[in-house]
């Protein structure tokens, strides 16, 4: 009586075991067609651009991480871009970018050191190597559009290897980020640490007040009209569409500079820098003496903010300075101490 039962529960027992080998397999097909499909559209980017006029040249185009990740790895990738899009140079031993099989539309792009960038530095060759611990790029996606960008880059160091020195020896952390927002804007977060500057990047004036270590910059900010100012790269014509750069909170900590603040900033129709400042400084005393001794400001205009250091509000955390540039100039209240910078 019993024997003709034993079939039914040894099916019962097996189920579990044949259903899991039905997944593996449905999966094993998915993660095959996938990892073909990346590869395909990576050989098509490389197919377009090279049509576009850029060098790309490679030493084979994988993708491997079964079974937990896709990750598309390119051996030592060099591009070169045509002269008309500044003729630059990139070289590395290796590409890798790395998605989770149920979210393609968030990548992880990692470059392995030592790169090596070659460009054109005031009509001057030039090429650098970089090293870093690590440095990796993260993408997100949307209906075909990038929606958020980040960077992290940790214990880089920048080595010239031909052509004008390059300004910045050394960076121990830099952290940044772009998003879309709301009404056309693009929200940039970025936090550099540890970034030394190259012995004669600045003057012996400027070293002996400053140094050559900044120990922290940092910007929370957003641009406005992004989509022209990406489309175009014209800055004059973000400015015409009502494009501002709104600094919500920026900090510098550089030897006797110890400041933050806020700001809202465009450009005039000559392309000079106009808006409001507001800077909120630790210690006006020892970063004006410091400004001075460089020779970024004359004794006058020194004498200038001390004036108005004492005048101003006291806050908790420092003395509290309203800046205006307008009409090519720099303003503390009435007073103008300086010119406003130019882009050209």
């Amino acid at each position: 009586m019993s024997q003709p039962r034993s079939r039914p529960r040894r099916r019962a027992l097996y189920a579990p075991f044949a259903l899991l080998l039905i997944v593996l397999v449905a999966y094993t097909a998915y993660w095959l067609y996938a990892a073909s499909q990346i590869q395909a559209s990576m050989e098509s980017w490389i197919a377009q651009n090279r049509a576009s006029g850029y060098e790309i040249e490679h030493q084979g185009v994988r993708v491997i991480g079964y079974p937990l990740r896709f990750d598309a790895r390119v051996a030592e990738p060099r591009i070169a871009a045509p002269a008309d899009e500044g003729g630059w140079r990139f070289e590395a031993p290796e590409l890798a970018a790395g998605a989770l099989p149920y979210d393609l539309n968030r990548w992880i792009v990692a470059v392995r050191s030592p790169a090596r960038i070659s460009l054109s530095v005031d009509g001057r060759p030039a090429a650098y190597a970089l090293n870093a611990a690590a440095a990796r790029m993260s993408i997100a996606v949307r209906d075909g559009r990038t929606q958020r960008i980040g960077a992290e880059v940790d214990a880089l160091t920048i080595e010239t290897l031909q052509g004008p020195a390059s300004s910045i020896e050394r960076l121990e952390q830099l952290r940044m980020t772009g998003g879309a927002g709301p009404d056309d804007e693009m929200i940039i977060r970025a936090e550099a640490s540890g970034l030394g500057l190259a012995a004669g990047s600045v003057s012996a004036d400027v070293n002996d007040a400053f140094g050559l270590q900044a120990e922290l910059l940092r910007l929370d900010a957003a641009i406005s009209q992004w989509n022209v100012l990406a489309a175009e790269g014209d800055a004059g014509r973000w400015a015409e569409a009502g494009g501002r750069l709104v600094v919500r909170r920026a900090q510098m900590l550089w030897g006797p500079a110890r400041l933050e603040g806020d700001g809202d900033l465009s450009l005039d129709a000559q392309a000079r820098v106009d808006g409001r400042l507001s800077l909120i400084l630790s210690d006006p005393d020892a970063l004006v003496n410091a400004l001075v001794a460089g020779r970024l400001i004359s004794p006058e205009q020194g004498e200038a903010l001390r004036i108005a250091a004492m005048m101003a509000p006291r806050r908790e955390d420092g003395v509290a300075l309203p800046f205006r540039l307008q009409g090519g100039g720099l303003f503390l209240g009435p007073a103008r101490i300086g010119d406003a910078p130019t882009l050209r």
